[in-house]
């Protein structure tokens, strides 16, 4: 986790270097803008289910400490990152009390409605927590699920028995809710729900025999992290300079490996130079289709990375060939994601780098003695 928050951290600099540059249109600048944010705003998780459910037995689980006393009053409770351990409790919006330290029962039994906690270990999951406590009033869930659609990006649902109430109040999530939740059930056998997706949950769990629901919970958020990350990065290999880059390929020494994949290699390369040489006739020839063309470039970097795939050979011959290739499908989906016309040669030059990538790569692999009977052409 210390591993991803350096290199978040660094993604937003150069994120915010980039859009402070000359380099970006205003449309691609608050795209870079909405990344950075995304990137520099915690993950939200939402924990929703009855009273005597678990819900702060697993968030301190989840969390690692003791943040929230297991048994006290029905509070509506906020966990964000801090560098230490403090709890506000508030009522109507005016603060009731402030203590140092994670808070007890008693502390928040003071008439208050709403408590905001601050724990470090939020901080190195770079995560905020809600606790929703509506008890067993399906209107006051339901209202606090539909509040919750645009602040929360991951629900745990805790329940003993995923009884027909809980049910009801569940059908009425905003779909954005179901994508990533999980139902974590004190007692899975005492009423399987069926199929998760039926559900409307990514996964239901069963707190006593699955084991690890805690485990599961940071799975999920690094995997949301990640891909978060992956995405900024994607934009950034873009605009990072004023060509697209295709990482350059290390010599390879020619052996029993390359030699067993050249003729993949070489059809490879074919296959590329088509698509390249039409794509370039195409563009010399007049006006064209910004969509269908962006579509083509996707396609013919899909196809290429199916024949990797179909032959492994490539990929253990060429390990640094092979992430090129897949990192061009990706830039490629991007490519037809901002749809404008400016991305349409990039696009195309895209595949012709890959192409000379891939035709620099057979040479360096390929007696030059042979050259004349097996390059392809």
């Amino acid at each position: 986790m210390m591993q991803f928050q350096r290199e978040r951290t660094d993604v937003v600099m150069q994120l915010s270097r980039l859009a402070q540059s000359d380099v970006l249109s205003g449309k691609s600048r608050q795209r870079c803008q909405e990344i950075s944010e995304r990137l520099d705003t915690p993950v939200v998780i939402g924990f929703f289910g009855p009273s005597g459910s678990g819900k702060r037995t697993l968030l301190n689980e989840f969390l690692g400490e003791q943040v929230v006393p297991v048994n006290g009053p029905s509070v509506t409770i906020e966990v964000l990152a801090g560098p230490k351990a403090t709890c506000t409790v508030r009522q109507d919006g005016d603060t009731v009390a402030e203590v140092q330290g994670y808070p007890t029962g008693s502390f928040l039994d003071q008439d208050s409605a709403f408590a905001t906690i601050t724990a470090p270990p939020c901080d190195s999951l770079h995560c905020a927590v809600l606790l929703f406590e509506c008890g067993d009033d399906a209107h006051a869930t339901q209202e606090a699920l539909a509040w919750a659609a645009d602040r929360v990006d991951m629900v745990i649902w805790c329940s003993q028995s995923w009884s027909e109430a809980e049910q009801i109040s569940w059908s009425t999530a905003p779909d954005r809710l179901r994508d990533h939740a999980i139902l974590a059930l004190s007692n899975k056998s005492a009423a399987i729900p069926g199929h998760e997706q039926e559900a409307g949950f990514a996964s239901v769990l069963d707190r006593r025999t699955d084991g690890g629901v805690a485990s599961h919970i940071r799975e999920m958020l690094v995997e949301a992290m990640e891909q978060e990350l992956a995405n900024a990065e994607l934009f950034l290999r873009r605009y990072g300079s004023d060509e697209i880059a295709v990482a350059p390929v290390a010599p390879v020494e020619v052996d029993t490996k390359s030699e067993a994949a050249l003729p993949h290699l070489g059809k490879l390369f074919l296959q590329l130079r088509q698509s390249a040489q039409g794509m370039l006739m195409q563009l010399d020839s007049g006006p064209i289709d910004i969509q269908d063309t962006l579509l083509a470039v996707e396609e013919a970097l899909e196809r290429s990375a199916d024949l990797v795939i179909a032959h492994p050979e490539i990929g253990t011959a060429w390990p640094a060939l092979e992430r090129t290739i897949f990192e061009a499908g990706d830039l490629a989906v991007l490519l037809r994601y901002e749809g404008r016309e400016e991305q349409v040669s990039q696009g195309v030059r895209l595949v012709a780098q890959l192409r000379t990538e891939i035709e620099r790569t057979y040479l360096k692999a390929h007696p030059v003695d042979r050259l004349s009977q097996g390059r392809p052409q």
